[in-house]
């Protein structure tokens, strides 16, 4: 297997870590591993088959901004450089 981390080669393991802890950290390390590999495969499975969630390209009358409301709201805190400068 490889290292889970670039720091945790074999000598350093053997060295620093008992075994039990050797054991409980490879242990970790696949279980990540496994989790990461089931949502990719999910995302995967979900994207080939289109069941995700889509992006939808026209926008419903009330997600169009509302340019009166907004200038209402914020019209006095917009600061407009003149044409020609900037």
């Amino acid at each position: 297997m490889g290292r889970l981390y670039a720091w945790a080669t074999p000598d350093y393991l053997l060295d620093y870590m008992a075994l039990d802890e050797i054991f409980d950290y490879y242990a970790y390390g696949i279980n990540f591993e496994e989790k990461r590999a089931n949502l990719l495969i999910e995302q995967v499975g979900k994207a080939l088959e289109g069941t995700g969630k889509q992006k939808s390209s026209t926008t419903s009358s009330s997600q169009k901004p509302d340019k009166q409301k907004f200038y209402e709201l914020y019209g006095d805190q917009i600061e407009r450089t003149p044409k020609g400068e900037g």
